[in-house]
């Protein structure tokens, strides 16, 4: 292959992996849901990793650079989501670490 093809294949593999990332704290959604509390998020990660995504997500239109700019934004969103579970079912450890 060549190497735009090269550099194509890399950018999605690494794309998908950046959203796969961003996403994994959502196999406690269900759980948060049944429960009513966040306590299985780990609040920390999803902060920081809100965060982060927000940041690349500029620097990638800044570039205008999809491969920067798509993944980071979906993380973004989808980290968002996961930060806002958090106003919805507050958590009592959470209420007490921020106390």
């Amino acid at each position: 292959a060549d190497l735009p093809t090269a550099q194509l294949r890399l950018g999605l593999l690494c794309c998908s992996m950046g959203v796969a990332y961003c996403s994994a704290p959502l196999a406690s959604v269900q759980h948060v849901f049944h429960t009513g509390s966040t306590h299985a998020l780990p609040f920390s990660l999803i902060l920081a990793t809100v965060a982060v995504t927000g940041q690349w997500t500029v620097y990638g239109v800044i570039i205008q650079d999809n491969f920067v700019l798509v993944p980071n934004m979906l993380g973004c969103v989808v980290a968002s989501f996961q930060l806002a579970l958090f106003a919805y079912f507050p958590s009592t450890e959470l209420s007490k670490n921020i106390i």
